[in-house]
């Protein structure tokens, strides 16, 4: 038997994960806590603010009428405008010069 240091109950060894670094070979939370700790972690980690504040990287937006598309909405979007990026006309540009 074995209490818990997160929920304090005393419980099995068996609902214990092995930690070889501890003295008795057993976690000091029971498997439950630790489940449940995890799952709180990963969703403050995916939400959006979580991910803008320690990603270094801020979202600017020039145009307020794009800043309402998904990446991909935004790129199928700009093509509709007619906007081409650079690598779209390197195999134009290589004919070209194929030509000459």
């Amino acid at each position: 038997m074995k209490t818990c240091t997160k929920c304090g109950r005393t419980l099995e060894e068996s609902e214990f994960a092995k930690r070889a670094k501890s003295a008795d070979g057993l976690q000091n939370w029971c498997k439950t806590c630790c489940k449940e700790a995890n799952k709180a972690n990963h969703q403050k980690r995916r939400s959006l603010d979580f991910v803008e504040k320690h990603s270094g990287l801020v979202k600017v937006y020039s145009n307020p009428d794009l800043s309402k598309f998904t990446p991909r909405e935004l790129m199928e979007e700009l093509k509709a405008r007619g906007f081409k990026w650079d690598y779209m006309l390197e195999p134009q540009r290589k004919i070209m010069f194929d030509k000459i």
